[in-house]
């Protein structure tokens, strides 16, 4: 019998059939005592769906999944993490699909994630009006990153250190802080400890009716204590 010549796709030829037994091709053949025709006897084909993360990401892989040919599959959700990006899609190398996804499977084929770069943002520390000193060192992260506020390396003169605060909220030295999607200036919260400061204070606001600015009230107290 002759090798066979025609193709089906996602399927495997399995030898020549005349509708009760399979002959493999190249076997002798015993031709029967009338016209007969042999049929192409197919077997489907499985294919398998892989996934990979690609370079430095951290995750097991998704479950291998096994389909046949113009089968469609949900694609999984994506089990892997990357340092400094956001997951965008399962690649094949040509296309990209989302998580949840029909898939159609045409081959064997290994799906890698496709990561989009996040942007990074700055932690920075400022001492505030009045005072003296460096300040600590700017740290940089992603979003939902967790840091540890620094230690303290201002000083002013009759004010005790409180804490840092971003405008919204007092975070104490050494508190954790989840960095949002922006930047940050931090800057020194001081409380007076110098009773002659504060009672310049309360007279600065008694005489403009209003708080005090900081400039004016650091002028008034340089003036009066030098």
């Amino acid at each position: 019998l002759p090798e066979n010549g025609f193709k089906k796709a996602g399927y495997t030829f399995n030898g020549w059939t005349d509708g009760v037994n399979t002959y493999k091709a190249g076997v002798e053949y015993t031709i029967p005592a009338s016209d007969i025709t042999l049929k192409a006897k197919w077997k489907q084909d499985t294919y398998s769906v892989s996934f990979s993360g690609g370079k430095d990401v951290t995750g097991n892989a998704p479950l291998t999944i096994k389909a046949h040919y113009n089968e469609k599959i949900a694609l999984p959700k994506n089990t892997f993490t990357k340092k400094g990006y956001k997951f965008a899609g399962w690649t094949d190398g040509t296309n990209v699909y989302k998580e949840g996804v029909n898939y159609t499977v045409k081959k064997t084929v290994t799906l890698t994630a496709k990561w989009d770069k996040l942007p990074q943002y700055t932690i920075s520390f400022t001492g505030g009006s009045g005072a003296t000193g460096t300040a600590p060192k700017s740290i940089k992260g992603y979003e939902k990153d967790s840091i540890k506020l620094p230690k303290n390396t201002f000083t002013k003169n009759g004010y005790k250190f409180e804490g840092w605060s971003d405008g919204k909220k007092t975070y104490k030295e050494g508190a954790k802080y989840a960095i949002p999607a922006k930047n940050v200036k931090f800057t020194a919260v001081w409380k007076q400890t110098d009773p002659t400061l504060t009672f310049i204070e309360r007279c600065y606001k008694v005489a403009l009716g209003r708080d005090a600015d900081p400039e004016g009230l650091k002028y008034w107290q340089d003036k009066l204590t030098n």
